[in-house]
């Protein structure tokens, strides 16, 4: 009878240990979880910051293709004895320029919500979920921000053959 109050005891003691240790365990996992978020919240920060940065270049680009089109503009009315006939009627080529906002990189970064001590599993699940919509976001504003610096690239491509005419025109000139 007492060996068997023994066991109960030894069972009932290993019982708590494992329970222990799985608390501990669930414990880690939302810590990591936490930190994963957190991680994630800076990065989608930084890529907001990035994504700033790349709209005032591509404003940067627009005006300096303006300037190219009156630099154009100056070189023929040199060039051409007719330049300064022509002149008179005609301007310096507008370029349109597109001012696209991104709504959707200012877009608020959720907090997690506040971990239940009573309901450890649902606050796993909603940590998931967190790292979801961020990861998702994330992918949102690096597919957006690459659209844009292939919009840029075509720009500089563009207003380097205009420059390089430019060049030629003005050597052609100097002559």
């Amino acid at each position: 009878m007492q060996q068997q109050q023994i066991q109960k005891q030894n069972f009932a003691a290993l019982n708590q240990e494992q329970e222990l240790k799985l608390q501990q365990q669930q414990q880690e996992i939302l810590s990591n979880m936490y930190q994963i978020n957190q991680q994630s919240a800076n990065s989608l920060v930084t890529l907001h910051n990035q994504g700033e940065k790349i709209n005032q270049f591509e404003q940067n680009l627009d005006q300096n293709q303006q300037k190219l089109h009156k630099i154009d503009y100056i070189l023929d009315v040199i060039k051409s004895p007719w330049g300064q006939f022509k002149a008179l009627f005609t301007q310096p080529k507008q370029e349109k320029v597109g001012n696209q906002k991104k709504d959707d990189q200012k877009q608020q970064i959720q907090q997690p919500p506040q971990r239940q001590v009573d309901d450890i599993y649902d606050e796993m699940i909603n940590q998931t979920n967190q790292m979801k919509y961020q990861q998702l976001l994330t992918h949102q504003t690096i597919t957006n921000q690459n659209s844009q610096l292939d919009r840029i690239n075509q720009k500089a491509d563009k207003q380097t053959v205009q420059m390089s005419k430019q060049n030629e025109k003005t050597k052609s000139i100097i002559k």
